[in-house]
């Protein structure tokens, strides 16, 4: 069973088992040179395993799609993953944080 989040979930708390899928899906426009990048979380609690963009249904220019990342949980402990919305040449930039606090019971 896969821990499904959004941006609805930024800044709560949850719990998980070890092998738990963690799937986060936000808003991305990557024609404005913005992405979200792991910023903070523990690789020995919970990994990230792989990142894609998923464009918008009706392509139109400039329109943004979502960025999904996919997250296992590993072992037991606390762990707060932190995502940022940045343009990698400028990573000290962040626009908007996405963070939650992951109990890995």
């Amino acid at each position: 069973m896969a821990l499904v989040l959004g941006m609805h979930d930024n800044g709560r708390t949850l719990t998980a088992a070890p092998g738990t899928a963690i799937v986060v899906t936000l808003p991305s426009n990557p024609s404005t040179g913005y992405e979200w990048k792991l910023i903070a979380s523990d690789g020995r609690v919970v990994r990230l395993v792989s990142q894609r963009y998923l464009p918008p249904a009706k392509q139109i220019p400039g329109a943004g799609g979502r960025e999904t990342l996919r997250f296992v949980a590993k072992a037991r402990g606390v762990v707060t993953l932190v995502l940022g919305y940045l343009r990698p040449w400028q990573p000290k930039h962040v626009v908007q944080r996405f963070r939650v606090t992951l109990h890995v019971t």
